[in-house]
């Protein structure tokens, strides 16, 4: 598993960013399975995560009131980072090339 570096995650903290593919948790022993974080919904990264028990550092995502903490491959596969758009619109957004 790949984490970020205190620069990448730097580099997010305060950015928007939307799902490129949903992101589900399966509890197979329920039979259940829980969005989330849907495709085309937006978050922004309001947290940098690290814990002695855990090993590297994760960013974390609001979504729906809840945090949602991601390591950098699941970063990656699920989010693409927003940017703003010098436009008319103050809350234009564009995709950008994801990093990394």
């Amino acid at each position: 598993m790949e984490h970020f570096t205190k620069e990448e995650a730097a580099f997010l903290l305060g950015e928007t960013v939307i799902c490129k593919k949903t992101l589900t948790e399966t509890h197979p022993d329920l039979d259940l399975s829980l969005v989330l974080f849907a495709k085309g919904d937006k978050s922004d990264v309001v947290l940098i995560e690290h814990h002695p028990d855990i090993e590297g550092i994760y960013v974390s995502l609001l979504v729906d009131g809840d945090y949602l903490p991601l390591h950098k491959e699941a970063f990656h596969r699920h989010c693409l980072l927003l940017q703003p758009v010098e436009a008319s619109h103050a809350h234009s957004v564009e995709p950008v090339a994801s990093f990394g």
